[in-house]
C-alpha cells in the first residue's frame, strides 16, 4: 500500500528499521489494522507517548524521519479506513489526548477524515500548526534528464557540467551503494559526513538516536528492490559527500546528506543529487521530494512545492481543556514559524537580524 501509495516513507521497510532502532524509548505501539474478511485494505501506525497527568500522545511511526506519512487505504476503501481507524483509536489505552499527525501534505485528507468519524458527541478540534515549504521535481514532466537539462538555465548547466568534470579530472567518482561487505562502511561515511556538516551549526537530530542502525537494517530491506539509493562523491577514495533517496511508487523521497567542507569546491552536496535525478529518469521515476525546507541547494534543482503541515486532532475528553493550557506555548511557537516562513525572503532576513540583536 505504501508503495501504491506512492509514499515509500511509509513503508516497514522504513519505518519498523525506525521502531527497532530509532524510536522513543517510552514509545508503545498501537497499530490499527482494517481488515476486509481476509483482505487488508488499510493500516494506521501510531507509537503512544504517556505523559504526565494523564496525558497520551499518539503519533504516526517515524517522526522525524518520515515525512508525508499517514494512515494507508486501499483505493476507494478511505473513508471506511477512516472510520475504523477513528473508531479504534477513540476506545484505544490509554484514551488519547492527541493524534499527531505531523509533516503530513498539506492537503492531505486524513486529519478531517478521522475528526469526522470520531466518535462522541463533539468532533475533536483539528489544530492546524507549523506549515513547512518542500520544493519538489516534477521528473514525469519531461522526456529525458537531457530534456530537463535543456530546460534549466544556461549558468545552471555550465555550473553542473564543471563540478562533474573537475572532480573526474582530480580521480573523483560518484557512484550508488550496493548490498554487500561495502554497505555499512557506506552507510558510517553517510553518517559521519553529515553528522560533521552538522557539529559547528549546533547538531544534527540524527545524532545519538540509533539512525545508522535503522539505516544498515532498512538498507538491507530496500536495496534487492533499487529503493535504498546511497550516493557517494569519492575523491582518490576518500568518500567527500553523500546523499541518500528512499524510493517507491515512482517518488524518490530526499532523507538527507552531508559533505566534507575541506572539498567545497567539487560541490560534493550537488553532485549526488545530480546523479539521482539522472537515475531517477532512467528508471522512470515520477517525482523526486526533497523533504521539508526550501534550502537554496533544493530550490537550485526544483520545480515546484507541497507543503508539509503538522497537525493535529485533540479529541474532546474530560482531559481536554488541560491539554489545551499545556500544549498553549508550542501552538503560539508553531504559528509564529508559520507566520515567519510566510514571510517574503527579504524580510526574512530582518526579522534574524532583530533576533540575532
Amino acid at each position: 500500500m505504501a508503495v501504491a501509495a506512492a509514499k515509500p516513507l511509509a513503508s516497514p521497510k522504513w519505518l519498523l528499521p525506525w521502531l527497532r532502532h530509532a524510536a522513543p524509548p517510552n514509545a508503545e505501539v498501537r497499530t490499527v489494522v482494517v481488515h476486509e474478511g481476509s483482505e487488508l485494505i488499510g493500516i494506521a501506525p501510531f507509537t503512544v507517548q504517556r505523559g504526565s497527568l494523564g496525558r497520551a500522545d499518539y503519533r504516526l511511526f517515524g517522526v522525524p524521519v518520515a515525512e508525508r506519512n499517514e494512515p494507508l487505504a486501499l483505493p476507494g476503501q478511505e473513508e471506511h479506513v477512516g472510520a475504523e481507524v477513528a473508531r479504534v483509536l477513540a476506545n484505544a489505552n490509554p484514551r488519547a489526548s492527541i493524534l499527531a499527525l505531523e509533516a503530513i501534505d498539506l492537503h492531505s485528507a486524513w486529519p478531517e477524515r478521522l475528526a469526522r468519524h470520531y466518535p462522541g458527541r463533539a468532533r475533536p478540534a483539528v489544530i492546524r500548526g507549523f506549515v513547512l515549504q518542500t520544493p519538489t521535481l516534477q521528473l514525469d514532466e519531461h522526456q529525458s534528464f537531457d530534456h530537463w537539462m535543456a530546460s534549466r538555465s544556461g549558468n545552471f548547466r555550465s555550473q553542473m557540467q564543471r563540478m562533474r568534470r573537475r572532480l573526474t579530472d582530480d580521480g573523483g567518482i560518484v557512484r550508488m551503494t550496493e548490498a554487500g561487505s561495502d554497505l555499512e562502511r557506506d552507510v558510517n561515511s553517510f553518517m559521519r559526513l553529515h553528522l560533521g556538516r552538522w557539529e559547528k551549526r549546533g547538531g544534527s537530530g540524527l545524532a545519538d538516536t540509533g539512525i545508522e542502525r535503522m539505516l544498515l537494517e532498512a538498507a538491507n530491506e530496500l536495496l534487492p528492490d533499487g529503493r535504498f539509493r546511497l550516493w557517494l562523491v569519492e575523491l582518490k577514495g576518500k568518500p567527500i559527500g553523500a546523499g541518500l533517496f528512499i524510493a517507491g511508487g515512482g517518488e524518490m523521497a530526499y532523507f538527507n546528506g552531508g559533505f566534507d567542507e575541506e572539498f567545497a569546491r567539487y560541490r560534493p552536496a550537488l553532485i549526488p543529487i545530480a546523479a539521482a535525478i539522472e537515475d531517477g529518469f532512467a528508471r522512470g521515476d515520477s517525482r523526486l521530494d526533497f523533504g521539508g525546507g526550501p534550502q537554496p541547494y533544493k530550490l537550485r534543482f526544483a520545480d515546484g512545492r507541497a507543503p508539509l503541515a503538522w497537525i493535529s486532532l485533540r479529541p474532546r475528553t474530560a482531559r481536554y481543556a488541560l491539554t489545551r493550557a499545556e500544549l498553549l506555548k508550542s501552538d503560539l511557537h508553531r504559528s509564529g514559524l508559520s507566520a515567519f516562513h510566510r514571510l517574503p525572503e527579504q524580510q526574512q532576513k530582518q526579522v534574524k537580524r532583530l533576533l540575532r540583536r
